[in-house]
């Protein structure tokens, strides 16, 4: 076990990896998922890898015609929602006895992210714009059916306004009733927001670096009021100055926390109290224990996602890599 102390403060957190490998092989996978002793890898060509979280033991599924299982969700019931982004847009179900069905398809629609209020039936998944307007999609059945929020509800997109399927986090909804979705690309990257659910939508202009292939790529809020996002660029990997930032009033103003970060970063998590804060993606895993006030280097090790539970760190990343990773704070 290694134990890592802040200069910065009074705070110090143990680690201890429990699990360094694949979940499965040969198959970029960004897609991950955790509830209660389930964890869920979703990534390229339709593989889908379910693991016990304490005992590492795994089942592993393939679905035919499916590009990039870029994102997924566990419902209550323990069934799968997983998103396919590519060419076509489609959000498949996939049973705990194995049976799947696709509950979402339409082509020419590159799908995003999908997020669920907690313990909730309602959930919402959202792809990049057609004809001037994102695509937004809700279910209230738990995924089994879903609709488009109307485009008059939404804001009209920026010039090459898309959003990023990195790690599948470019969406939020971290209570009842609020809905954050990231963007990126044109010369803004924003933030778009609902408090009605997904009824209306406002957005509210974001400091971080856009344009190209700049953008935001990733958010964690951990209520309506407070959260984090981050980003960068996949191909200009070095430019740390403007990637990361952090709101307590929904994004009315942010204060920069990129300070000590290497660069483009994919994804980044918490801990319910924001004592554990962790990024991740090409220039290696981060970690905050001051709300991102400094960073620590945690490894080089490079992977696409995370969570955070109230104990472990779960990562997935390229050709398939997994670690699940204990921590103690003190």
């Amino acid at each position: 076990m290694m134990t890592l102390v802040s200069c910065h403060t009074s705070k110090s957190i143990q680690f201890s990896t429990t699990f360094k490998g694949h979940s499965t092989i040969d198959s970029h996978s960004r897609g991950l998922a955790v509830k209660n002793d389930l964890i869920v890898v979703s990534g390229f060509v339709g593989n889908v890898s379910k693991i016990n979280k304490n005992t590492q033991s795994k089942s592993h599924f393939v679905l035919d015609s499916i590009e990039d299982f870029r994102d997924v969700h566990i419902n209550k019931d323990g069934a799968l929602l997983l998103v396919n982004s590519g060419n076509y847009g489609k959000i498949v179900k996939l049973f705990p006895n194995g049976d799947s069905k696709i509950v979402f398809n339409q082509d020419h629609v590159f799908l995003n992210g999908i997020s669920f209020y907690k313990d909730s039936e309602i959930g919402f998944a959202y792809g990049d714009p057609i004809d001037s307007v994102f695509t937004v999609l809700k279910t209230v059945d738990s995924g089994a059916h879903w609709s488009k929020i109307d485009a008059n509800a939404l804001p009209i997109i920026l010039s090459k306004e898309a959003g990023f399927a990195a790690s599948g986090t470019g969406i939020q909804t971290p209570e009842e009733n609020s809905i954050y979705i990231g963007t990126g690309i044109s010369d803004t990257a924003r933030i778009f927001r609902s408090f009605d659910n997904g009824l209306t939508w406002d957005y509210k202009n974001t400091p971080m670096k856009s344009g190209g292939s700049f953008g935001i790529y990733s958010m964690f809020f951990k209520s309506a009021a407070e959260g984090f996002i981050i980003g960068g660029s996949y191909l200009e990997t070095k430019y740390n100055k403007n990637i990361c930032f952090y709101t307590k009033n929904k994004g009315k103003r942010w204060r920069n926390i990129s300070l000590g970060l290497p660069g483009y970063m994919s994804c980044i998590h918490g801990n319910e109290d924001l004592s554990l804060l962790v990024t991740t993606g090409r220039n290696g895993t981060y970690y905050s224990l001051d709300k991102g006030n400094t960073w620590k280097l945690k490894s080089l090790t490079p992977y696409y996602s995370c969570i955070v539970t109230h104990s472990k760190i779960i990562f997935s990343g390229k050709n398939g890599t997994f670690e699940i990773i204990d921590y103690v704070l003190n």
